[in-house]
């Protein structure tokens, strides 16, 4: 495996591991914490952010997994439009 290959497994792990921990610990910290209007407003903006991060990983990894798919495919050079991976190395 090669590229961004690589990637997708890396993605799935990281979205399973936050979803056990907000399944796990989601609850209880909102009970504790959530009490007050502007520590209630932090956490969602915290759950806000990890969605949004969520996202842009597997945005990331999709747009590098059309990208090598259309190269390999068409045999012509990457499309500069569509986003590299940081470690093209791999």
């Amino acid at each position: 495996m090669t590229g961004p290959t690589k990637q997708l497994p890396v993605v799935v792990v990281v979205t399973f591991l936050e979803l056990a921990v907000l399944n796990s610990y989601a609850r209880a910290i909102w009970h504790l914490w959530g009490r007050t209007l502007w520590t209630g407003a932090t956490l969602l903006l915290l759950l806000g952010l990890l969605v949004a991060s969520a996202a842009i990983f597997w945005l990331h990894v999709a747009a590098n997994l059309l990208k090598s798919w259309h190269c390999r495919h068409s045999d012509q050079t990457p499309d500069p439009a569509i986003p590299v991976s940081l470690e093209e190395g791999d």
